[in-house]
């Protein structure tokens, strides 16, 4: 009946799974403010006594874990470097007040927007559009005025002309496409976006999934998940076919220190790997001691293999007591032991969460967008 009520404990997300077995000599408890002190013996009777501390990691009150896609690391199409705003008019006979792209002008003439090239020729006429507003690499959208019912158009300008086209999105149009590599002999992959090969990655494994296998407030008509060189990525896309590619998050930690609660991923493959590596290194005890039904111990619980088939939850209280389950889509049965730590090891996972994990997330921030295509 215990094993059965700490499994169902185990489960619950936001219910803290607790553990206690305390040894003579040691105890744990919590301080005003949520800092949480941990004493421990040495093996040596004479030696004296370390005291850890450790406490609820500030930048978790900050985080947002109903969204893994925020560690964008490329993308295809930055509008501010698509549209630059001009100070004078490089032509006498227009006033342009932005470039596009480089090489073409807007200019306004009665409250209607017109596009010239850079030899003055006129691509668009100010007659009938009110915005032009560049949506992908050398495509604009041109706006009808609100009131006149008409949808918006789309321009392709490329090598000092502009041709209307029609890009209403049809995933049909993205598409897989095999590579065998000869020297590893294993199956590689490529994107291939209406009909352009996206020469820029090689993917390890790449499949399509479905938006609401992932964590994220963002919408898209269509995403993928890829694997290069172990590191694992999500590559979205807009309506315009413009690729955002996103690390994806490897694991998901949920901790508790004395009343306050937090959550958030492990957004790195080096820090994941390095997770994996020191709870692995932590050595069994030998203790006959079993856990307790004190629910108010602080605790922290990761989640291992996010988006893979393959999933193991490692739960370990203050006191030392860690509870794995291991499930898995295939057809195996799932995996779950108890095993018993220094409770050491789990003040160091909360300071490492603390020191490392919030450097992930103080340096999310946008990649540098790729160069624009000529």
């Amino acid at each position: 009946m215990l094993i059965n009520r700490l499994t169902a404990l185990a489960a619950a997300c936001a219910c803290a799974f607790c553990f206690t077995g305390c040894e003579k000599g040691g105890e744990s408890s919590a301080a005003d403010g949520g800092v949480t002190s941990v004493q421990t013996e040495s093996p040596a009777p004479t030696a004296p006594v370390e005291l850890k501390d450790y406490s609820f990691p500030e930048f978790m009150a900050e985080t947002s874990p109903s969204e893994m896609l925020t560690n964008v690391t490329e993308v295809s199409f930055d509008p501010a470097k698509a549209e630059l705003k001009l100070d004078e008019s490089p032509l006498s006979q227009y006033d342009c007040d932005t470039c596009l792209f480089g090489e073409f002008y807007t200019y306004t003439d009665q409250g209607f927007v017109g596009i010239v090239n850079s030899n003055g020729s006129e691509v668009i006429k100010a007659d009938k559009y009110i915005k032009a507003e560049p949506v992908s690499n050398s495509l604009v959208r041109l706006d009808y005025p609100a009131d006149s019912g008409e949808s918006s158009d789309l321009i392709l300008l490329e090598e000092g002309y502009g041709t209307m086209v029609d890009e209403s999105f049809d995933e049909e149009n993205i598409q897989i496409a095999s590579i065998y590599d000869d020297v590893n002999a294993v199956d590689q992959y490529r994107l291939i976006v209406n009909d352009r090969v996206d020469e820029a990655h090689l993917w390890d494994k790449l499949e399509r999934v479905s938006l609401a296998s992932v964590a994220t407030k963002k919408s898209f008509p269509a995403i993928y998940r890829g694997t290069i060189g172990g590191r694992n990525y999500y590559i979205t896309f807009d309506e315009y076919y413009n690729m955002t590619v996103y690390e994806a998050a490897y694991a998901f930690v949920r901790l508790k220190v004395s009343d306050e609660y937090g959550e958030c991923y492990v957004l790195d493959g080096d820090d994941y790997s390095e997770l994996g590596k020191m709870i692995e290194s932590f050595g069994s005890e030998n203790q006959s001691a079993k856990p307790s039904k004190d629910e108010t111990l602080d605790y922290i619980q990761i989640t291992f293999g996010l988006g893979t088939e393959e999933q193991t939850v490692v739960t370990i209280s203050a006191d030392g007591f860690c509870f794995r389950d291991k499930t898995s889509t295939k057809d195996e049965p799932p995996v779950k032991y108890f095993s018993t730590y220094s409770k050491e090891t789990f003040v160091d996972l909360v300071n490492w969460v603390s020191d490392v994990l919030s450097e992930e997330y103080a340096d999310i921030a946008p990649a540098e967008p790729a160069e624009q295509a000529p």
